[in-house]
């Protein structure tokens, strides 16, 4: 989205046009001929794309161009409302039948089931399976009774209506508070003010089901729908598919639905909240314009423009971020739109306590510097090379691209006349637009993009007696004097030497393995790193890169814990090689690479991402992670002084502070376990920091690697060896995972934590097991814990009512790691946590005695099977696989058996596990109730 043009521009890029030749510039922009497009006789909508990644797969959207803007008065919630009741009935599956029929072939509810409502719009979602035809026939046919037969159950409509309320209930807080205050003074005089989407309390608890139908009838209908299918499926079967079921739906009500206009205004308008509860000081900076719509080649071309702009000015907002004293811990920019009839351009920051006029002065004086000078020539550069490597890499994964990806755009050509024109059209036509931009066209726009109408300054703030908010009138007095001052033009700090000056002697490969029936091959080098590469063609622009070796925090001296937490974020921040983090990003610019350093609690390593023509770089950076990281104690103070932003106000976050409790007794408050405080930022030294850095990688022939994606193994090998292969032994140690010595509680802990203003708890409830276990009964753990946590949805939240969501998820083993738990998790009104945990533990015995039916150990085998089909396609499984098999000291051919060991589950099992992990004794239950709850 993009703001009308001035003539004077126009004529630029006219004469501009005119030098380059090619294009006219009037052409409007196609409709992406891979796509089929149709209408139904009764006005319904459709497009079908085929499309093989993931293969057997289909991604399928009902698209309804009614949200909650639509509502009457005395229906403000109801869109949502009615979006819930599709889950809860239609004429074909009653009640709940359709979300049980759809978990029965392998469908997980969220994941592959979900919908969403916004102010605009209503949108459903499914991903189905195609090589079965009753399963994709059927999920086509639920998106059209989700059309037009939802059956809306008196008593299923008055269920829905708890769920609801425990879905507004969860987001209450701060952050809910002070939006519900500013975003009225936003949208004033326009009915977005008064429809946000979750609605009113009183009205969704009273409203009449015959209202609530009314909605669905008034505005569920063919010509306001469309139905966007993805997939690897074929295009003529799919369209028959869409006559048979969506055209059987009728078309009886012809009111118009309306366009809400959001009136402009003269004055700036400046809302300021404070809240006891909130983490984060910010302020936000908005000016709204008409919108604008993107039909012809002039219209993308300065789409493109605006693209450039905001990523060069969110470039010098970072490069702010890393100067030491930085005004601001976060600073952003961006132009787009949320509602229909606006457009905005916004400029936000997020400041430490009492830095709020600074940080605002420091983002509002880089919109002034730009009104003033401008950019320069080297940041055009680097941003229209970013620019064409990120639609380089779109055009060649067009035949890998996921249907989950494709689907949106034509879910946004349907609601929003966003084009959709296809990556092939787009790369080209980018390729030949981005050589026409010239610098003066950019710097036209700062006083086009920044106009002095129609603005809103949103400020919000923590409360307390040290805590200073500033007024209106000084908010105002600080726009305008940053619009008064002469601001110094903007110097390009760049780096003009090569990314590695000299290189290392040299290493070799001392020995090389193939696993052909993994399709890896495993070579070591001179100075003992492994190397365990594994070349797909899942992506044609993808390698992945996880190099790892045992150890981590684990070794860090209890005295020195903290230094070591954020040891590899030090040297991530400050960069490497003489670079900083800012130099190197400008130097990478136009590169699809990244690379960075981390230290967890029992590995440390590096983890890498490139295409194949920008590997040789990941190496050079993996290389200087290890020989160059960077010694910059200003940097380093930089951080701590962003991180303290962050987590001073940590202390007044309820939710934080309930985590942190869940943290001090499920690990007896251990000195690896403390919660992230600005306290604990005082006791860093970045001296020691930096030498446990150092330590940990100090020795190469600790370090595994493991490489997966389009990889050429010959040039791989070539890199390998001249890189990574010259890193020197600095340190002799062997590192070793040590037991850092958790302990969970020996006897039940149940504990309160009162805080919040809010009616609403969170809570958490784990249960601990000693021991060691081994991949098959980790499998078994875990399918036993999704078996539960259906159990417990369709308990909590279909039956009572009383949750919006349950978690039930184990811990993901590491191998240092000598027990398993597992917990539960739900947010509920204060008054109904007994009852639910109650409920819980009743269910737990229940399962404990007579355990799964075959029928729900079933459904959770098709769901892992089909969640595991798409898993074997993509890089990202194999490599956490291949990493996971080599730290657990498992051979990696156990990847390939996986599936029997899926269809091997039964009841039994999941009987015999349950009674072992849900112990009488060994668990905790901590809950998070409001301040006036004790």
């Amino acid at each position: 989205m993009f703001l009308f043009h001035t003539k004077k521009l126009i004529i630029l890029i006219l004469i501009s046009w005119v030098l380059f030749g090619q294009i006219d510039l009037e052409d409007a922009i196609p409709f992406d001929n891979s796509v089929r497009a149709g209408m139904l006789d009764n006005g319904f909508t459709y497009y079908i794309k085929h499309n093989t990644k993931p293969e057997n797969r289909a991604e399928l959207r009902l698209a309804v161009d009614i949200g909650s803007v639509d509502e009457d008065d005395d229906q403000q919630g109801i869109a949502h409302l009615v979006e819930h009741m599709c889950f809860n009935g239609t004429e074909k599956y009653p009640k709940n039948d359709l979300v049980d029929y759809l978990e029965s072939i392998g469908m997980a509810f969220g994941p592959d089931l979900n919908a969403y409502t916004a102010f605009d719009r209503t949108v459903y979602m499914l991903q189905i399976p195609t090589d079965d035809s009753i399963k994709f026939t059927s999920g086509i046919e639920i998106l059209s009774e989700w059309a037009g037969y939802v059956s809306f159950d008196d008593e299923e409509i008055d269920k829905e209506r708890g769920v609801v309320i425990e879905e507004w209930r969860l987001r209450q807080g701060a952050s809910a508070r002070v939006f519900n205050e500013q975003f009225p003074v936003l949208f004033d005089g326009s009915k977005y003010a008064n429809r946000l989407p979750i609605g009113k309390i009183d009205i969704i608890e009273n409203i009449s089901h015959k209202r609530v139908r009314d909605f669905y009838n008034t505005w569920y209908r063919p010509d306001l729908m469309s139905f966007i299918a993805v997939g690897d499926f074929d295009v003529d079967q799919v369209e028959e598919y869409i006559h048979t079921y969506f055209g059987r739906i009728s078309n009886e009500n012809e009111i118009e639905p309306q366009m809400y206009d959001v009136p402009s205004h003269d004055e700036t308008r400046v809302v300021i909240s404070s809240d006891p509860e909130a983490r984060l000081t910010s302020a936000t900076i908005t000016y709204k314009h008409d919108i604008s719509n993107m039909k012809t080649m002039l219209d993308y071309r300065q789409s493109l423009i605006q693209h450039l702009y905001f990523d060069m000015l969110n470039q010098r907002f970072d490069e702010i971020i890393h100067q030491n004293d930085a005004p601001f811990v976060q600073a952003y920019s961006w132009m787009g739109s949320f509602v229909q009839t606006k457009e905005m351009t916004t400029v936000g920051v997020y400041t430490a306590n009492n830095k709020l006029e600074r940080g605002l002065t420091s983002a509002l004086s880089e919109v002034e510097r730009l009104k003033q000078h401008g950019f320069v020539q080297q940041e055009l550069n680097r941003a229209i090379d970013r620019t064409l490597s990120s639609y380089e890499k779109q055009f060649n994964e067009r035949d890998k691209t996921e249907s989950k990806r494709l689907v949106n755009g034509l879910i946004d050509y349907f609601l929003d006349d966003e084009p959709s024109p296809g990556i092939e059209w787009e790369y080209n036509t980018s390729l030949d637009l981005l050589q026409t931009i010239q610098l003066n066209e950019l710097n036209e726009l700062s006083d086009e993009y920044f106009k002095d109408i129609s603005k809103v300054i949103q400020v919000s703030s923590p409360e307390g007696e040290e805590i200073r908010v500033p007024s209106e009138n000084e908010i105002l007095d600080i726009v305008k004097q940053t619009s008064e001052t002469v601001m110094e033009p903007y110097v390009d700090d760049t780096l003009d030497k090569p990314l590695i000056a000299n290189i290392a002697k040299r290493g070799t490969i001392t020995s090389e393995s193939s696993n052909e029936d993994l399709g890896m091959v495993t070579f070591t080098l001179s100075n003992g790193i492994e190397l365990n590469v594994k070349s797909t063609n899942f992506k044609n622009d993808e390698i992945l890169i996880n190099m790892f070796a045992e150890g981590g925090n684990s070794l860090t001296p209890k005295t020195y814990y903290q230094s070591g937490m954020f040891a590899s974020d030090i040297v991530n921040y400050s960069g490497v090689g003489g670079f900083t983090s800012t130099q190197l990003e400008k130097l990478l610019a136009g590169k699809e690479v990244s690379v960075s350093s981390y230290i967890q609690q029992y590995f440390h390593g590096i983890n890498a991402s490139s295409t194949p023509k920008d590997l040789e770089i990941a190496f050079q950076l993996m290389y200087l992670y290890f020989t160059q990281p960077n010694n910059d104690y200003e940097q380093f103070q930089s951080m701590v002084n962003r991180y303290r932003g962050f987590f001073e106000n940590r202390k007044n976050d309820p939710e934080s502070q309930w985590r942190d409790l869940v943290d001090k007794i499920n690990y007896s408050n251990h000195y690896a376990k403390q919660p992230l405080t600005a306290e604990l930022l005082d006791v860093i030294s970045h001296k020691k920091a930096f030498e446990i850095y150092e330590q940990l990688f100090g020795n190469p022939s600790n370090f595994k690697v493991v490489i997966v994606g389009n990889v050429n193994i010959e040039k791989l090998k070539e890199y390998a060896e001249k890189y990574l292969g010259s890193i020197t032994q600095q340190h002799s140690d062997i590192n070793k995972i040590k037991d850092i010595n958790f302990t969970f509680p020996f006897f039940p802990k149940n504990e309160n934590i009162y805080m919040g203003s809010e009616e609403k708890s969170k809570t958490k409830i784990t249960f601990y097991k000693a021991g060691k276990f081994d991949f098959d009964t980790q499998y078994q753990i875990q399918a036993m814990t999704e078996i539960l946590k259906v159990r417990l949805r369709k308990l909590l939240r279909e039956d009572m009512s009383a949750t919006y969501g349950v978690s039930v998820w184990p811990y993901s083993l590491s191998p240092g790691d000598e027990y398993a738990t597992i917990t539960i998790s739900f947010g509920s009104s204060p008054d109904n946590v007994d009852a639910m945990t109650d409920a819980i533990f009743a269910a737990i015995k229940t399962f404990k005695k007579e355990g799964p039916t075959q029928e729900e150990v079933q459904n959770i085998i098709e769901k892992d099977l089909n969640q595991r089909e798409i898993n074997l396609e993509t890089n990202k499984y194999w490599l956490r696989s291949i990493v996971s098999c080599i730290k657990h000291d498992l051979h990696p051919n156990d990847i390939l058996t996986r599936n029997d060991r899926i269809k091997s589950n039964t009841p039994k099992i999941a009987r015999k596990l349950a009674k072992k992990h849900f112990s009488k004794y060994r668990y905790s239950k901590i809950t998070l109730y409001p301040e006036n709850g004790e």
